[in-house]
């Protein structure tokens, strides 16, 4: 499995991650009906090395409010890591700068597959309806 770390330990960072994305995923929540969602923590940033990987696995958690899912891709330059949705028949292979949205729901259970070579980073977050301030 690939090693994290959060990007809250800086809240500057964090902001500024936040920031940025906001646009992305507040248009594709008006797109899709979802309403006014939040982040559900601090960006996580995730570290895929040579055979790292992650099983078939969805989002949703019982107790967790996450509707929408969102990965962006931080770099280039690595072999493997595609992103599999094996029930949609769908898979992705994302570049530097892409950002991946998906509801967080079974419908969309999804993995990663093992690195070959190179680094993979990208930020992960997920996004429902809580307590803090809407997008």
């Amino acid at each position: 499995f690939p090693s994290h770390d959060r990007a809250g330990g800086s809240a500057e960072l964090s902001s500024l991650i936040t920031h940025s994305l906001t646009p992305i995923v507040k248009s594709y929540c008006s797109d899709f009906g979802y309403g006014d969602l939040i982040p559900e923590t601090a960006w996580l940033i995730m570290k895929y090395e040579p055979r790292d990987y992650f099983d078939l696995h969805i989002d949703e958690l019982p107790d967790v409010d996450r509707q929408v899912s969102v990965v962006a891709y931080l770099n280039d330059g690595y072999i493997g890591g595609m992103v599999n949705f094996p029930e949609l028949n769908v898979t992705h292979r994302l570049s530097q700068g892409d950002v991946l949205i998906f509801p967080s729901s079974s419908g969309y259970k999804h993995s990663v597959s093992k690195v070959i070579s190179g680094e993979r980073y990208c930020l992960a977050n997920w996004y429902g309806v809580g307590s803090r301030q809407p997008l």
